[in-house]
């Protein structure tokens, strides 16, 4: 199973800092697939997106509560724990955010 709470704060995300902040909007897409002997979540969005070093924060946070990612740091560190991996961020600024994990088939 996917663990809880894990797609939700990613879509939130998408939706507020990502197409929100887009003049006109946008598409926020989930995506689910098997590959390499996992199942690959994806939320992707064609929003502002982001700078590696907000991306590095996201990533590298120990501490949430200073950071208002508090959904996407608590989703990083519950992966970790589970599966070893957490999250995969892909951004480009202007073009829209790729967040993305695996969850391994065997877990299922």
């Amino acid at each position: 199973n996917v663990p809880p709470l894990c797609v939700q704060p990613l879509v939130e995300n998408a939706v507020k800092h990502g197409v929100l902040r887009k003049r006109g909007g946008g598409t926020v897409t989930i995506s689910i697939f098997e590959k390499n002997e996992t199942i690959k979540i994806a939320v992707s969005d064609d929003g502002v997106g982001m700078e590696q070093k907000l991306i590095q924060t996201l990533l590298d946070s120990s501490d949430p509560k200073n950071y208002n990612g508090i959904g996407i740091i608590n989703t990083n560190r519950r992966l970790i724990q589970l599966f070893g991996k957490g999250l995969t961020i892909e951004s480009e600024s202007g073009k829209g955010t790729i967040v993305s994990f695996a969850v391994p088939l065997h877990t299922l």
